[in-house]
């Protein structure tokens, strides 16, 4: 969702499309349910988060994603979110998951 916001603001049909093709490749981007194996473990990084680092840097929603992909047993995690970046959430507690910038 996060990808798409900026080029629906600023109309670009092109780059959608591209966002669109992605995702419709489950060989590229595989859906991942939220269930409660996901809710938890994204509970427990953000607990966990919250006492390494004591600040609000990272949002729920980053959570999910995180545990998603640590649950799905993804080994990279692609992001454009700076704060996320520049915050490192722990994870390796988890799972060799290793962050990307986009």
């Amino acid at each position: 969702m996060e990808c798409r916001v900026k080029h629906l603001r600023n109309q670009n049909d092109k780059l959608l499309e591209l966002w669109e093709q992605f995702f419709s490749s489950p060989e590229l981007a595989p859906l991942i349910e939220l269930t409660s194996d996901v809710v938890e473990l994204a509970t427990e990084l953000r607990a966990t988060d919250w006492r390494r680092t004591n600040q609000k840097q990272i949002r729920v929603p980053d959570f999910l994603h995180l545990a998603a992909a640590i649950i799905a047993g993804a080994e990279f995690f692609l992001t454009g979110d700076e704060k996320l970046m520049q915050s490192q959430p722990t994870v390796s507690n988890y799972s060799e998951l290793r962050l990307q910038k986009l």
